[in-house]
């Protein structure tokens, strides 16, 4: 058997233990929607990112200099904010 059918071989079992979760839905899914005094009620106890001063525009460098500014987040929400993955554009 060729490396070719191998690969072949070996996606389409894959692709077939794989096939039954993908109907499945979220786990845990009690078939019911959440009222709406309940979503209402997890968005108030949410935490909310306020940023004093969203925007910076730096002035110009040269190149290699390192640049830093500090931004200012306030959590307004009811439960922690946790920031993750900070990635400059």
């Amino acid at each position: 058997m060729n490396k070719t059918s191998k690969l072949s071989i070996l996606a389409v079992l894959l692709s077939l233990a794989t096939f039954p979760f993908a109907f499945a839905g979220p786990a845990g899914h009690t078939g019911k929607t959440p009222s709406a005094s309940v979503i209402k009620t997890s968005l108030d106890n949410a935490p909310k990112a306020v940023f004093l001063n969203p925007k910076f525009e730096f002035e110009p460098v040269f190149e290699g200099t390192d640049i830093t500014h500090d931004f200012v987040v306030e959590n307004k929400g009811k439960a922690p904010l946790i920031i993750n993955n900070i990635r400059p554009d």
